[in-house]
């Protein structure tokens, strides 16, 4: 019967296996890095990508917000210009007048942010993406204020409509529907103007509700005017955090 000796194969010291491991958490770890380093990579290209798209939107507001703003001064002084007339006891005599100012109140020109950049940076977390801390904040600042001018712009909306159902009352627009681009057309006119109804009470309810559509229209501008501060404050965070032009 034969007998077979084992051969015994050499065993690893505890320091093999301690350099097998670290060289595994190493490599782990390396791979990791890399990873992060990848993400980091990409992360700030997309707020690079982000910021330039809020760039072109916050210029789209400023230039926006300076229209709205130079039609509402303009409106402003028309308000004034009727209010005048109106509430003078010879109003009768300056009917054609009247009518001059009175038009320009039957349009309305209100401000609407640009909110393509925003509306994707909300949905999918990417304000998360925002290192600096003075931008996000001026960023979330002028939404905010944004939203309060467009909610005043409603408010005034819904004068504007009040005050034209008694502007229908008053004024006779088939005198005028030829001349809602051309008013000074009402100024040169052979026709001789008339209102709808003379009626105290009418007229001043009238005017009533102008002084209101007046007062509403001037406290949308402090608005306007507000948001347009912080829209360039906004610009010029991005333009020097990000070197944006």
């Amino acid at each position: 019967m034969e007998v077979h000796a084992h051969s015994h194969t050499e065993r690893k010291k505890w320091t093999h296996y301690l350099w097998e491991f670290l060289m595994l958490f190493l490599a782990v770890f390396c791979g990791f890095l890399a990873e992060n380093q990848r993400e980091h990579m990409i992360e700030h290209k997309r707020e690079h990508q982000y910021m330039v798209s809020l760039l072109s939107d916050l210029k789209t507001d400023t230039a926006r917000l300076a229209e709205v703003h130079r039609f509402a001064s303009k409106q402003i002084n028309n308000y004034d210009s009727l209010l005048a007339l109106v509430k003078s006891p010879h109003y009768t005599d300056s009917i054609r007048f009247l009518y001059y100012y009175f038009l320009p109140t039957t349009s309305y020109y209100l401000f609407s942010p640009s909110r393509r950049t925003i509306d994707q940076l909300e949905n999918s977390g990417g304000l998360r993406l925002i290192r600096n801390e003075m931008v996000s904040d001026s960023i979330t600042d002028y939404y905010l204020t944004a939203r309060a001018a467009v909610g005043q712009g409603e408010t005034w909306l819904k004068y504007f409509d009040q005050y034209h159902e008694v502007a229908f009352r008053v004024f006779d627009y088939s005198q005028i529907d030829t001349s809602f681009y051309t008013r000074l057309q009402i100024l040169t006119t052979p026709r001789i103007y008339t209102l709808l109804t003379n009626n105290p009470g009418e007229i001043k309810l009238f005017f009533n509700k102008l002084f209101a559509l007046r007062f509403i229209r001037f406290s949308y501008m402090s608005f306007i005017e507000e948001a347009m501060k912080k829209a360039i404050r906004t610009l010029e965070f991005l333009k020097k955090e990000y070197n944006l032009e």
